[in-house]
């Protein structure tokens, strides 16, 4: 690479880059980076999803708002209940985690508006070496010799019972990201656009079909048993007329001709309120009314391309981003596209140690939830004052 010549780098060139790379970087950045991003923003991120808890009880409604989290310093209580303060060296020659508590604010909603605020240590969160929550971190190398570190220790990993584990990234199709495939059948062939939807923590497939057979789109959604009429959706979300749907897939003919069957089996449902109620009759058949509306607000809401957002004001763009991958399923089955190839390097992500932090965080907070549900109603029962730090057990998130 001399002067202005853009030619790629001789593999004399490439082995300084790498050098340079990894003498700025190190070899446990990336994972580092992705620890500190899910202590930053992608744990407040899953508590602000749930927002609280709201409980009816025979004296009235209660409730308790989440408010902001926060990591305090590695520690742990010893059976004195004396407070010692943990280093990396301390958990490996005492078979310790290298852990830290998790604090959140918990405002408690009594009647007549008045809130109560409390900060509860609602579990613990291994701490990363090096990273900025680590005492480690910032240290000079006489500073990390006298606490018995190696200086030349890049960090990336955890110490579970005085174990050093390191977190392996995961290979994955790339999230938020429409992928086409066609599928053979046998006595059709099934044209498919499919999206890994992905926030915080949570990661559900979303697909569009369609079939040669009968030349109808349906809408895939795991946990739903029947596949959902392609129009139907998109009509549930906002947009009514049909002319405005066919123009949002394609403004080409040739695309347009092959949604004829779809409006067909969308026939008779015109407005967004009668393509709710045709939906919540699917996933909750014998239900009643409301239940069902709720189901299907949740649907759309909550399991829907979630990484476009999680409340209503967010469906008209659902719809729009519903369109495109139907757009992309009937050029692929007009043969204007091929289909992705989804071992090709662009369509791979690797999921690093804060992304599957996020996902057990998630599923680990979900279950805190509904204990606090729990034991709420045991202790209105046996009319226990309630207080938010004792509807906490701090092992589910540990």
């Amino acid at each position: 690479m001399k002067g202005d010549n853009l030619e790629f780098p001789t593999q004399e060139e490439r082995a300084v880059i790498l050098e340079a790379l990894i003498q700025e970087k190190g070899l446990a950045r990336q994972h580092i980076d992705s620890f500190e991003k899910f202590v930053e923003e992608d744990l407040q991120r899953i508590i602000d999803e749930v927002g609280g808890i709201s409980v009816l009880l025979p004296d009235g409604r209660y409730q308790i708002k989440f408010g902001k989290v926060r990591l305090g310093q590695p520690q742990i209580r010893d059976v004195s209940d004396n407070l010692i303060y943990l280093t990396p060296r301390i958990c490996r020659i005492s078979n310790l985690t290298y852990s830290a508590p998790i604090y959140l604010e918990m405002y408690e909603i009594k009647s007549g508006g008045v809130k109560i605020r409390e900060e509860v240590e609602i579990g613990s969160l291994p701490i990363m070496v090096k990273s900025k929550y680590c005492v480690l971190h910032g240290k000079t190398t006489e500073e990390l010799a006298k606490l018995g570190e190696d200086p030349y220790d890049p960090g990336g990993y955890l110490i579970v019972n005085g174990s050093e584990r390191v977190v392996v990234g995961l290979e994955d199709l790339a999230p938020n990201k429409i992928l086409t495939d066609i599928k053979d059948m046998g006595s059709y062939k099934l044209y498919v656009a499919k999206v890994f939807s992905s926030t915080a923590g949570y990661r559900t497939r979303v697909e569009v079909r369609y079939r040669s057979s009968n030349e109808e789109l349906k809408v895939y959604l795991p946990g739903v048993a029947a596949e959902i009429p392609f129009i139907i959706m998109v009509k549930a979300l906002g947009l009514t007329k049909d002319v405005d749907i066919a123009n949002e897939v394609s403004p080409f003919s040739e695309v347009q001709d092959l949604l004829s069957a779809s409006f067909e089996d969308a026939e008779g449902i015109f407005t967004e309120d009668e393509a709710i109620l045709f939906i919540g009759n699917r996933i909750a058949h014998g239900q009643p009314e409301q239940t069902r509306r709720a189901r299907t607000a949740n649907l759309l809401d909550a399991i829907l391309l979630p990484h476009l957002g999680n409340t209503s004001d967010k469906r008209i763009e659902k719809a729009r981003y519903l369109c495109e991958m139907a757009n992309r399923v009937l050029t692929l089955r007009l043969g204007w596209r091929t289909k992705d190839d989804k071992d090709h390097y662009g369509n791979k992500r690797l999921r690093l140690a804060g992304s599957i932090f996020a996902t057990l965080f998630r599923a680990a907070f979900r279950r805190l939830i509904r204990d606090m549900h729990y034991t709420l109603s045991r202790s209105s029962l046996r009319h226990i004052p309630i207080k938010p730090a004792a509807l906490v057990t701090k092992s589910i998130i540990t």
